[in-house]
């Protein structure tokens, strides 16, 4: 087990909902900078949600995470896992993407749970980090996942 690979899941509430431009351009920074640390991951984006793990060397995705704190297009920041992990998950993405949209939230298991919630979002998965898990990783082998929303 590489004992530096470390992963990091969170969820937060932007500040507003950002539109498909926006989350492109967002999807590109974080790909850039995140093949530029060897971090890898999934964002999954939803009716203003976000919920991300990542996964790398563990100084750098920690470092990522205070710098994604101090963005100031989401706010709730919540860390829901976070630990040490033998392989990475989403090797071949420096960060998998997918917009849930309405009609998927309640077809997507752990999801519908998480907007039920309303403004405290960051309620749905505190103590709950293997739901969170579960639902970042059936995105793993989807093959809705794209590179960009322009690509939907």
């Amino acid at each position: 087990m590489n004992s530096s690979l470390y992963e990091l899941v969170y969820i937060s509430s932007a500040v507003r909902n950002l539109d498909d431009t926006e989350l492109n351009q967002l999807l590109t920074l974080a790909r850039n900078n995140n093949h530029s640390l060897a971090i890898s991951g999934m964002l999954l984006y939803a009716d203003g949600i976000f919920l991300q793990v990542l996964e790398g060397e563990q100084q750098q995705v920690l470092q990522l995470y205070k710098e994604i704190g101090a963005d100031q297009r989401h706010t709730n920041l919540l860390m829901i896992h976070e630990g040490l992990i033998p392989k990475r998950n989403f090797p071949d993405w420096t960060m998998g993407f997918h917009k849930l949209e309405t009609d998927d939230f309640e077809r997507v298991e752990g999801f519908s749970d998480l907007l039920k919630t309303g403004s405290s979002t960051n309620e749905a998965f505190r103590g709950h980090p293997n739901k969170a898990h579960r639902l970042l990783m059936s995105f793993s082998e989807c093959p809705s996942v794209v590179p960009s929303i322009d690509s939907v």
